[in-house]
């Protein structure tokens, strides 16, 4: 019988919600080590893999200390429920003038409570950014966006993560630093990147140095890992396949895929790619 999948709570670009079946069936893990994850991003895979220990990093400081506070309990379901309560009133008063007042509020002090309804509402749930840091997305037009059904299922996500993630670690950190650690042979490392040409407002941006460097680390990892990237062949997005370029070759290598469809940004919209899985 097949097994729901588990919700984050946060949507955003490039998650892997809709393919964990696809990751999972291709992963091959005893669970004896930890779980390591340098660009965690919504946490659909994690709390899917549900491993014993993990280390979970990201370089959205806002995104991790969201995490935290709700692992902490420093905001606890109850608030989380009230909050979107209110602000749905608010919203369905105000229309996308609260919305636009919660994120200039958010940019000048942000909190987790005002993080989680802008993810909400914005566009696609895109966790959009300027050079200044500041969070940029548009309203997702629609003020009934938080309806009572809505906030139960987010509460409901909400509920299953803390109890999911409650002895894991969460580290604000790229991914240089979170490969630093001392990973020993029975861990198993799960890494998805920013897309070059697709996610160019990644949080603090994401470059072909920092793919290359990537690749390096990737290729001198004493354990088991899997790779998420694309295979593209638009010839304006061809440094997207800088990494499945090079591990293609290699012996050690598996490479499974799937074609898939991803929210680009609000221009594009949709974009249908070919994900890959690049496993040793």
């Amino acid at each position: 019988m097949k097994t729901e999948t588990v919700k984050s709570p946060i949507k955003c670009q490039g998650s892997k919600r809709k393919i964990i079946d696809f990751i999972s069936s291709n992963i091959c893990w005893s669970g004896k080590g930890k779980w390591l994850e340098p660009f965690v991003g919504s946490a659909s895979v994690v709390l899917n893999i549900k491993p014993e220990r993990a280390l979970l990093a990201d370089k959205n400081k806002q995104l991790i200390d969201f995490y935290k506070d709700l692992q902490t309990n420093i905001i606890s379901i109850d608030s989380v429920f009230n909050y979107l309560l209110y602000s749905s009133k608010e919203l369905e008063k105000y229309k996308d003038n609260y919305f636009y007042e919660v994120r200039e509020r958010f940019n000048k002090n942000y909190n987790s409570l005002d993080f989680f309804f802008l993810n909400c509402c914005s566009f696609n749930g895109l966790l959009r950014y300027n050079k200044k840091g500041e969070f940029t997305t548009s309203f997702g037009h629609n003020s009934k966006k938080l309806s009572t059904r809505f906030i139960m299922r987010k509460v409901e996500q909400i509920s299953s993560f803390k109890e999911i993630t409650k002895n894991y670690q969460f580290l604000h950190s790229d991914f240089k630093f979170l490969l630093k650690e001392k990973i020993e042979i029975d861990d198993f490392v799960y890494l998805d990147p920013p897309y070059l040409e697709y996610y160019s407002s990644y949080y603090n941006k994401w470059n072909k140095k920092d793919v290359l460097e990537l690749i390096e680390k990737v290729s001198s990892l004493p354990c088991k890992f899997a790779l998420s990237s694309i295979k593209v062949d638009d010839k304006k997005n061809v440094d997207d396949n800088l990494i499945y370029e090079y591990f293609k070759e290699k012996s050690f290598i598996k490479i499974v895929d799937k074609e898939h469809f991803y929210i680009i940004n609000q221009a594009r919209s949709r974009s249908k790619v070919r994900e890959i899985l690049i496993l040793n």
